[in-house]
């Protein structure tokens, strides 16, 4: 009854991972100005994310926690703040892509490669290369909570261990940190592109 159960939750993830997907690619090439990047990011802040990811602190977690009870309950806090933290990361990352989609695509269609410049040229692709690199590394792992959260409702006996929030930072090679990073700093790069002022905004957002 619970292999049946289990089954059926997991294949009822992985459906809604791959509709969200769906979604998200057919989404990735829209038009999108700079100004309109403003408008549509979340404004983020470092928030705890050194802290929320760290193993060293994970440890101390469970260890102020006792019982194993209010340590589960703990790390089911720290799992939203992690999805949170990966969900409004990966949203921004999706629209400064598209902008670097629309920088290319207009620089393309109106043959101006010479006239931009290598430097410009290579801000665009950069960004496109490291927005989509952690579109795809965030994506895994929001995929990953989903499924411990569908677990967490069917595990009445509360059986199985509590999530280990501090192993979501990385996802293959990629690390969601650095990966982030690396999306600010070719968006950054890029802003520089259309004058102090832009870019001056652009790094208050994100």
């Amino acid at each position: 009854m619970i292999d049946n159960a289990l089954l059926l939750m997991s294949a009822g993830a992985v459906g809604y991972r791959l509709i969200s997907l769906g979604l998200d690619r057919a989404s990735r090439f829209k038009e999108r100005t700079l100004e309109e990047v403003f408008d549509f990011v979340y404004p983020l802040s470092n928030q705890d994310a050194e802290t929320l990811f760290s193993p060293q602190e994970e440890e101390q977690v469970a260890q102020f926690w006792q019982t194993k009870e209010l340590y589960r309950e703990e790390q089911r806090r720290r799992l939203g703040r992690a999805q949170d933290y990966i969900v409004r990361r990966r949203h921004n990352a999706l629209i400064i892509e598209q902008w670097a989609n629309t920088e290319w695509s207009d620089m393309r269609k109106h043959r101006l490669q010479d006239e931009a410049g290598p430097d410009l040229i290579k801000a665009i692709l950069d960004l496109q290369q490291a927005a989509a690199a952690f579109r795809v590394a965030s994506s895994m792992v929001l995929a990953k909570i989903s499924f411990w959260n569908l677990l967490r409702l069917i595990d009445q006996w509360r059986l199985l261990p509590p999530p280990n929030v501090a192993g979501l930072a990385k996802t293959g090679r990629v690390d969601l940190l650095t990966g982030y990073q690396a999306v600010r700093d070719s968006a950054l790069a890029l802003a520089s592109f259309y004058g102090e002022e832009r870019y001056d905004l652009l790094e208050s957002l994100i």
